[in-house]
């Protein structure tokens, strides 16, 4: 029972740190072009979240399962700040065929591997 309680409340305060990523990238998203500050919290959202699903498949899995709301909200960022949200997005789906699958969905996850390739080439 105490293992059932002690996972139990890790999902939720997963859940409770992603639905705090969202509300923060529904709210900057908007006003990314403006440089600054509101550029910055974004690129640590992003930096925070990548740390958060890298080489981890039970987060990538949660976000892709439980809060594709914050998927949605990265991809809607202008195409400006991709260089900020490719290697988060690859951190996203890194070793994880169904989170590919559910991202291509909403994104064109070729473009932005080829584009990583190339930025790594340099």
């Amino acid at each position: 029972m105490q293992l059932h309680r002690t996972i139990l409340s890790e999902e939720v305060i997963s859940l409770k740190f992603l639905d705090i990523i969202t509300i923060l990238l529904k709210y900057c998203g908007p006003k990314s072009n403006e440089k600054g500050e509101t550029q910055a919290v974004i690129v640590d959202l992003l930096s925070t979240l990548g740390y958060f699903c890298v080489n981890n498949s039970r987060n990538q899995n949660l976000i892709f399962t439980e809060q594709l709301s914050v998927v949605k909200s990265i991809v809607k960022l202008p195409k400006e700040m991709s260089i900020h949200y490719y290697p988060t997005l690859a951190t996203l789906i890194w070793k994880n065929p169904d989170a590919k699958a559910i991202l291509s969905h909403e994104f064109d996850v070729e473009v932005m591997q080829n584009t990583l390739k190339e930025i790594l080439k340099d």
